[in-house]
């Protein structure tokens, strides 16, 4: 992160932690967004689980390649909830369907470019996660499925434990729980929750390709 990237960003930054935090929280820019952010919605709120510190979260500031070039879109309409040292990288979709979404990611998490969090219930993704290029995260079918009038595709949330290595291309829907120090290879369809610690996973259907193995940035 440079600190012209810094400068261009000021303004949105200011923008975004007065309009989603309290205002002794705010003055201290906890959160900084890249010039190139984009807000679809802003109704929402953030939520900041540690002691507030300037540039603690960072969206958009971050990332290489052609992604760092691209504007995160924002479409905050429930509750962000951050821990320190959280990064997203350029070219993603941050999103809370309604005033009941919570979206939460730990400490030391970083999101590298390309990715797409949709919540309409709540994903809570742990701390030292690595999400890599061109992910899915979603909780909801977005649109309802129906018998009759009653809704069968109902959201599920989603759990991502601590330390988990999340491959490019990697989607994972509604309902699935993860467990901590898992890596899922690229291009993995993940549908089925995993719940045995220090895997190398792939899916669909979920196969355990090493188990005992450890991964480091």
């Amino acid at each position: 992160m440079k600190k012209i990237d810094l400068i261009l960003g000021l303004p949105k930054s200011i923008c975004f932690n007065f309009c989603q935090l309290p205002f002794k929280e705010a003055i201290k820019l906890p959160v900084v967004v890249s010039w190139r952010t984009k807000f679809k919605s802003l109704k929402g709120k953030v939520q900041i689980d540690a002691p507030i510190k300037t540039a603690m979260v960072r969206i958009g500031m971050d990332g290489s390649g052609t992604a760092f070039y691209q504007p995160v879109v924002i479409e905050n309409n429930g509750t962000l909830i951050f821990e320190k040292g959280v990064q997203f990288g350029g070219g993603g979709q941050i999103c809370t369907m309604n005033s009941e979404s919570v979206f939460s990611v730990r400490s030391n998490t970083k999101f590298m470019g390309e990715y797409h969090i949709v919540a309409e219930g709540h994903i809570d993704v742990g701390s030292g996660c690595a999400v890599s290029w061109n992910t899915q995260i979603m909780d909801t079918d977005i649109h309802n499925l129906l018998e009759g009038e009653h809704v069968v595709n109902k959201h599920k949330d989603v759990v991502i434990g601590n330390h988990v290595w999340i491959g490019s291309r990697t989607t994972i829907g509604k309902g699935v729980s993860i467990a901590n120090d898992t890596i899922i290879a690229c291009d993995s369809l993940i549908l089925k929750s995993f719940e045995e610690e220090k895997c190398a996973i792939t899916g669909m259907p979920i196969k355990i390709l090493k188990r005992e193995v450890d991964w480091k940035m």
